[in-house]
């Protein structure tokens, strides 16, 4: 005769089970406990217990939905219904794929700006190349900054897409709901995804505004000002008012922050990721300099 706690345990669901006794689909995001069968009713797909079990991220399933999907629904869910993304918190929230994602968001946003800032070197939009100053440097140096300028960008942005996290985890929580919101926060970058948009028009607009300025042109002078301004100033708002946004909804959905914390972090976030930047760039003459004489030895 079978033990009755091995029948109880195995009609028992799985520990990382919603709270609220929810298990949703990660295709469509379907409540799926009056379900019948594997199918889910909402979207169709064919859905295991186990990927019902986890996360409502989608990035979290996104070796089912598939990369892109899993990126781009995340991103969507974020930045236009970041409260009901914040219902996540109510099950397994993992910290490590959150750390992924904002790594790729820091990823994508650092080679972009890196992209377009050596694009508009290479085109003498952004003078260097023929600037007396930049000539008496030796190639060593030459390299050492531009490493040092990136590792300074880098580290600028991967502060700031952790600095607001400190928000999430309000004692009033129990431990296990404190470690599911910090995990949650770190999604609140995806509104940053933006930010390549954003950084392509501008290139794009001096390219074009440089171009008609060589050239005599006004009308180019002015579309490219027009580019910069409105197609390049527009994204760039977007992405940053969208992670500010996010991150306010999901401190309020998911670390349950009443007024005085909400405040405290819009006022908090922008300020110091200003701080960070002079922290950080005050490193710079010193990671150029530790760069120079690496480059120099190996030259």
């Amino acid at each position: 005769m079978p033990d009755k706690s091995e029948s109880q345990s195995a009609s028992t669901p799985p520990p990382d089970h919603n709270a609220d006794g929810g298990v949703y689909c990660p295709f469509c995001d379907y409540d799926m406990r009056s379900r019948f069968g594997r199918a889910c009713p909402e979207c169709g797909e064919v859905v295991d217990e186990m990927a019902m079990c986890r996360a409502r991220v989608p990035w979290a399933n996104r070796r089912e939905i598939g990369w892109f999907a899993g990126v781009w629904r995340t991103f969507r869910g974020v930045t236009f219904s970041s409260k009901k993304f914040g219902r996540a918190v109510s099950q397994p929230v993992d910290l490590r794929e959150a750390l992924r994602f904002r790594r790729l968001v820091v990823a994508v946003v650092w080679l972009t700006i890196v992209a377009s800032l050596v694009g508009l070197i290479l085109t003498e939009v952004i003078d260097l190349l023929d600037d007396y100053w930049f000539e008496q440097f030796a190639l060593g140096w030459k390299l050492a900054g531009g490493v040092g300028v990136g590792a300074v960008l880098w580290a600028w942005l991967y502060a700031c897409t952790g600095l607001h996290t400190y928000w999430f985890h309000p004692k009033k929580l129990s431990i296990e709901r404190q470690n599911r919101a910090v995990a949650l926060g770190y999604y609140a970058c995806a509104p940053l995804l933006i930010l390549p948009l954003a950084m392509l028009f501008c290139a794009a607009g001096l390219i074009i505004y440089a171009a008609g300025d060589e050239l005599g042109v006004p009308s180019a002078e002015s579309a490219g000002i027009i580019i910069v301004g409105v197609l390049g100033g527009a994204p760039l708002v977007a992405a940053l008012l969208g992670f500010w946004s996010a991150t306010l909804s999901l401190a309020s959905r998911g670390a349950g922050r009443g007024v005085f914390g909400l405040v405290s972090l819009a006022a908090g976030q922008p300020l110091l990721c200003v701080v960070m930047a002079v922290l950080i760039a005050g490193l710079l003459p010193v990671t150029v300099g530790y760069a120079a004489l690496i480059v120099m030895t190996m030259t």
